[in-house]
């Protein structure tokens, strides 16, 4: 298109299809360019038309489902081409279609290769209602291989969350919690290299958060078959140094957190060799670890363990003079999610407690169970500062508390009260961590 000139106009079939709401071009064919078009309100439960541009003909109408709520198909359509130089150069395309109003809200995404009339893989969310579909990005290729990641921005409440599956089996590989309750976080995802540190990048929208973030995440190096996703960038790129400066991230972190760091050259002098002095600092300031890195060419990779939640300070500076370097930093394995059962058997009234450990932003719930006793006089969820939770009883229907939003990170205690002499037991569980919960024994 140059001074405005418009080469073609495609219209939709019928009033309310909301035709055009999501646009891929797929291919190229003897009769023009093949293109995607969304047309989420087609039918009641959306389709998506491949048109060529030259004769504007439908070639091929892929209709998503058709039973329940209205699913919205083609929402979201995109197309990404791959290719394979070993032996004879091979390409092909994966199409994929959204369809975020499936079951309910639940959500479904399905895969088309060059051959669109039939899909070789479904995927379903793995919430109620998560709008699983609503955005897709390719976030890392190897041969014909590819890893998809689907936003689903209604998950845990509309905090949001992105799953990524690979192409071998489209099994799900690994997840990004969404960190803000009500952020949308999923809502729009783009995937590639912005820039030239190795390794893909995936940015993933929250336009609900506030005035709306952006969080971009370095993932890995793409690979043949899957990639080697490691999971989420931590701690910003604290770009060159130089002798004296001294480049500070924060992070919030659970304990048992397994983190890499990777050490590298910094941008254009990436074969240029830096030495870099690196600490990783608890929330009081004290040095829990430190390494000093002679980097050349190929990044320096490092790994440790969070002895403690809470936030954490990295910081990095340069040994010698003239250096400049960068350190990325992943979450390597974070600490899961689990139950803890606190069972005292008692002769009093005393308090019972049990302990727990997560970061500000975790949501958790938990049950009260005082066996075949009357319900206990008092149930208190204590901060770590010291202070109680505020409103902890608008959470509660009956002695079970859901959906409560932690406003600290560190150490909590739920403490119960007994009526009177017997057993309790406590049950809590770490709902959607943005990063990952452990609760103490």
């Amino acid at each position: 298109v140059r001074g405005g000139a418009v080469l073609a106009v495609i219209p939709g079939f019928a009033a309310n299809e909301r035709f055009g709401s999501s646009l891929s071009l797929h291919s190229q064919t003897p009769t023009g360019d093949l293109v995607l078009v969304g047309a989420p309100g087609a039918a009641n439960h959306g389709r998506t038309y491949a048109i060529a541009t030259e004769t504007q003909l439908v070639q091929e109408t892929l209709v998503g489902p058709t039973t329940g709520t209205p699913a919205g198909f083609g929402s979201d359509a995109a197309t990404y081409r791959v290719c394979s130089t070993i032996g004879i150069p091979t390409c092909g395309s994966f199409s994929i279609v959204g369809a975020p109003g499936f079951n309910g809200g639940q959500g479904t995404t399905r895969v088309y290769t060059d051959d669109l009339s039939t899909p070789v893989a479904t995927l379903l969310g793995p919430t109620a209602d998560g709008a699983f579909g609503t955005a897709s990005a390719k976030i890392a290729a190897g041969g014909l291989a590819i890893d998809l990641a689907v936003g689903a921005p209604g998950t845990g409440g509309g905090a949001g969350a992105v799953h990524v599956h690979t192409s071998l089996d489209w099994t799900e590989t690994f997840r990004i919690d969404g960190p803000t309750p009500g952020g949308g976080f999923g809502a729009a995802l783009a995937g590639g290299s912005f820039d030239l540190r190795p390794g893909e990048e995936l940015a993933v929208g929250s336009p609900d958060e506030g005035a709306g973030a952006v969080r971009i995440y370095v993932l890995a190096e793409a690979v043949p078959g899957p990639a080697a996703v490691v999971g989420d960038l931590l701690a910003a790129d604290l770009g060159p140094a130089s002798e004296g400066d001294v480049d500070v991230a924060t992070f919030e972190a659970t304990k048992g957190t397994k983190l890499k760091l990777r050490f590298q050259s910094a941008g254009d002098d990436a074969a240029s060799t830096v030495h870099l002095v690196a600490r990783l600092k608890d929330a009081k300031g004290k040095t829990r670890k430190s390494w000093t890195v002679k980097a050349k060419g190929k990044p320096v990779t490092k790994k440790t363990k969070l002895k403690a939640s809470g936030t954490w300070t990295l910081e990095l500076a340069a040994k010698k003079k003239g250096d400049g370097g960068e350190i990325h930093v992943f979450t390597e394995k974070p600490a899961a999610s689990v139950d803890v059962y606190e069972l005292k058997t008692q002769t009093s009234t005393k308090p019972v407690k049990a302990k727990f450990s997560s970061i500000a932003g975790a949501t958790l719930q938990f049950e009260v169970d005082p066996d075949e006793n009357p319900a206990p006089t008092s149930i208190v969820l204590e901060q770590p500062d010291g202070t109680p939770y505020p409103d902890l009883a608008s959470f509660q229907s009956d002695l079970v508390f859901t959906g409560i939003p932690l406003l600290q990170s560190g150490k909590h205690v739920i403490v119960v009260t007994p009526s009177a002499p017997g057993t309790t037991e406590i049950v809590g569980t770490a709902v959607d961590p943005p990063v990952g919960v452990k609760l103490l024994e």
